[in-house]
């Protein structure tokens, strides 16, 4: 049993309150109501996201060291290929109320929204291993499920309750996939919401 300390605890929430305020920004700015919407929040949504982005970076070893913990227990088990769900249900929906004659591109469609996903596990595999992890998702999805998949500390292999895909061998840790996402995320918040909301925050990191 790993424990944590009350204040890595509250850390542990300190994505969360950074990306919901960054992602609900993000998807208003792509229509005019949104953004007249976000104009009319302006100063809610940047207290928003800058108190989480500040706690989120300012103590980015803390959150790293909590996590490295969580990598190196023996029963690590952690949830990889993290599509949004509200796509997989878009994605049913579109399989489940078909043209019947356009059945085979309708599935042709929706394989190449998942095939152009950002799973971060998945970047380097081959595209062959690819079209078998969306095959075992498309299966679960006309069985009306949310697919699930989950790596261990290696993460050369992602489980699937009916398969498993071995993962490139990149040489590279847990703990070092850990650290490029993290950098990404920040990133990612930069030049995303940052500049849709017009305010930088300013890098507390190292390019």
């Amino acid at each position: 049993m790993i424990g944590f300390s009350a204040e890595q605890n509250g850390l542990a929430g300190c994505r969360l309150a950074y990306s919901k305020p960054r992602i609900h920004s993000q998807h208003l700015a792509k229509t005019a109501e949104g953004i007249r919407y976000i104009n009319q929040h302006r100063e809610s949504f940047l207290a928003g996201v800058k108190a989480g982005y500040s706690a989120f970076t300012k103590n980015e070893q803390i959150i790293l060291s909590m996590s490295g913990r969580v990598l190196a227990a023996p029963s690590y088990r952690s949830r990889a290929l993290l599509r949004n769900s509200s796509l997989y249900r878009i994605l049913q929906l579109r399989l489940w109320t078909p043209v019947p004659q356009n059945l085979s591109a309708r599935k042709e469609e929706i394989f190449d929204v998942l095939g152009r996903g950002e799973a971060f596990l998945l970047r380097n595999i081959s595209a062959a291993i690819l079209h078998k992890i969306i095959e075992v998702e498309f299966f679960d999805m006309e069985a009306g499920d949310i697919p699930f998949f989950w790596t261990d500390a290696s993460s050369e292999v992602l489980f699937h309750s009916r398969e498993m895909f071995p993962l490139v061998n990149d040489g590279k840790t847990a703990m070092d996939r850990l650290r490029e996402n993290f950098h990404q995320f920040k990133m990612q918040g930069e030049n995303t919401v940052c500049a849709k909301l017009g305010v930088a925050l300013g890098r507390h990191y190292s390019p």
